[in-house]
């Protein structure tokens, strides 16, 4: 059959998607599809660097049937609608110019989950990536089509290509037979998303406080320079933290010493007046 490079994501199967080609790719499935040749197989690539220099080590070995449904041209390429149908595993690899075309067995999965506890798994996950999706704008479409897919296959194959988590990873989860396995290693990498996501929440909220308190601080500051200067005290204050620092500076006190004393009279510089580090400076 035709094979397909898929480059940057991996395709489960089970599922209708739209995908991005290039020219040289899009014009030969343009090709197959005018031959009435709509299935092809899909392969994900370890490190695509264009068509003509694609070898078999080039290619993860299991990937899935596909139908093309119709093509229209874009920028820079194609854009493509497929069905995916089944998992398969390539056997051997032909290549020709700007072609290539590989046999293949069908991948069946193992099917070890009865219909009560993918029911539960389908809820459990589903509740995951609602939790998920309240930390992203926009995210009320993907959730609404997420809630009509009634099968762990068209779960998996809809949410993992979208998933930021290595292509390397998205092949494993791809390669396992085990219905119930894959199906566990998939929520796995949901909660690991989902608690990744809420500690980067949680910092970016921190390190929003420190700075807003930072502001609030130095706003206050220039407001109160504002008002001393309006009472005429702001000279006279100005001229006292001068000859602290003065004094230090002329002293003849040890030079680890006139250091820490220097950074007190930085701290009094920077404190509000009637403070408790201001007070003990002038006291």
């Amino acid at each position: 059959a035709p094979l397909i490079p898929i480059t940057e994501t991996v395709i489960y199967p089970g599922i209708s998607n739209r995908i991005f080609v290039n020219e040289d790719i899009g014009n030969n499935i343009k090709e197959l599809i005018t031959k009435n040749n709509t299935l092809a197989i899909g392969l994900s690539t370890k490190d695509y660097r264009g068509l003509v220099q694609l070898t078999a080590d080039s290619f993860y070995r299991i990937g899935v049937l596909m139908k093309f449904d119709s093509i229209q041209k874009s920028d820079n390429g194609f854009i493509i609608d497929i069905t995916t149908i089944n998992r398969i595993k390539v056997l051997d690899f032909t290549f020709e110019e700007k072609q290539i075309t590989a046999s293949y067995t069908i991948q069946e999965d193992v099917q070890d989950i009865n219909a009560d506890e993918e029911q539960e798994m389908i809820s459990y996950i589903k509740g995951l990536m609602k939790d998920l999706s309240h930390n992203f704008k926009g995210a009320e479409y993907f959730v609404s089509i997420l809630e009509g897919l009634p099968s762990l296959e068209e779960i998996m194959g809809y949410t993992i290509p979208m998933m930021g988590i290595p292509l390397k990873s998205k092949q494993i989860l791809l390669e396992i037979d085990s219905l119930k396995e894959r199906t566990l290693s998939f929520i796995d990498y949901i909660i690991r998303e989902k608690d990744s996501v809420h500690l980067q929440l949680e910092i970016s909220k921190k390190y929003s406080q420190r700075k807003d308190k930072s502001y609030r601080e130095a706003m206050l500051r220039e407001q109160l320079k504002n008002i001393k200067a309006e009472l005429g005290e702001l000279d006279e204050e100005l001229e006292e933290e001068a000859d602290y620092r003065k004094k230090v500076l002329d002293s003849e006190m040890p030079a680890d010493v006139k250091k820490i004393a220097l950074k007190e009279v930085r701290k009094f510089e920077n404190s509000p007046p009637n403070g408790g580090e201001s007070n003990v400076i002038m006291n």
